[in-house]
């Protein structure tokens, strides 16, 4: 249950999922965890370390638990960091992480992240920001969200490719075998490029839950690629305006005003979001 799916794919290691259970290892610690909600009302998450006997379980009367943040790494949540850094890394290092308000101005980030020189607190203290960054965009504070993509540029210039980056996608590296999408069409570069760009949860939406709130369009080898939060999935062409994915999971709709792009109708399993281009 707890061993992590294996991809046909080659080169693939985003697959973290086993039989019902979510599993990693991060900085020589195995963590488990499983994420669920129902929207508007409720969401929960239970975290285990099992090596160090530890368990975490938090339900909420909300869904944001869950909604901002991407499920396939318990990292990359406020509250998964939070357990981590409080419960787990001191028992493993003896060390503490420093706090951090991320509501903080610019340049007073800025320079307590600089003086941050260890390379894990470094690490850890990233994918905290990056979390902060997906929970303030969720819930409209798109101003501290805005601030902490500043931060990040300046105290992390080399950030790992390795991570879910917060600038460049590079996409799944395969080609979409036919028998999964037999009406598929290839567009040009020009094309591609016309969609490409960040776009934000249209007014009518900013403040509803469910739908991530950025997604950002990238034309990559021949692809349009979407990112949300930490995840990159590759689309599939089936007209100059209509895309999917090869498990059908996502499917997105172009609506152009001229040659511009105005908005794009994106669902996610089941779920309907239309996002307009950041301004």
């Amino acid at each position: 249950m707890l061993a992590p799916a294996v991809s046909t794919v080659p080169n693939r290691t985003d697959l973290s999922h086993g039989l019902g259970w979510y599993s990693m290892e991060y900085m020589g610690t195995r963590l488990n965890w499983h994420a669920g909600w129902c929207a508007p009302s409720v969401s929960a998450n239970i975290i285990k370390a099992p090596e160090q006997d530890l368990t975490f379980i938090i339900m909420a009367n909300t869904d944001h638990l869950s909604v901002p943040y991407p499920h396939v790494d318990i990292t990359y949540s406020t509250l998964g960091q939070a357990f981590y850094q409080i419960f787990v890394y001191p028992r493993q290092s003896g060390r503490a992480v420093p706090e951090v308000n991320w509501e903080a101005g610019d340049y007073a980030l800025i320079d307590q992240l600089s003086e941050v020189t260890d390379s894990d607190l470094r690490q850890i203290l990233e994918r905290e920001l990056w979390a902060y960054r997906q929970l303030f965009a969720s819930v409209g504070k798109r101003d501290l969200a805005d601030q902490l993509l500043n931060v990040h540029r300046q105290v992390y210039p080399g950030s790992s490719p390795s991570d879910p980056d917060l600038y460049t996608c590079q996409g799944l590296d395969y080609d979409v075998s036919p028998t999964l999408v037999s009406d598929q069409v290839q567009l040009t570069e020009a094309e591609l490029e016309q969609l490409a760009g960040e776009y934000i949860l249209s007014d009518t939406q900013a403040n509803s839950v469910g739908p991530p709130p950025e997604a950002r369009f990238e034309a990559i080898n021949g692809k349009l690629v979407v990112a949300f939060a930490g995840g990159c999935v590759d689309l599939v062409a089936i007209t100059p305006t209509r895309f999917t994915t090869p498990d059908r999971e996502i499917s997105v709709g172009v609506q152009m005003n001229g040659e511009e792009v105005e908005r794009m109708m994106v669902n996610v399993g089941g779920v309907d979001a239309v996002y307009v281009p950041r301004e």
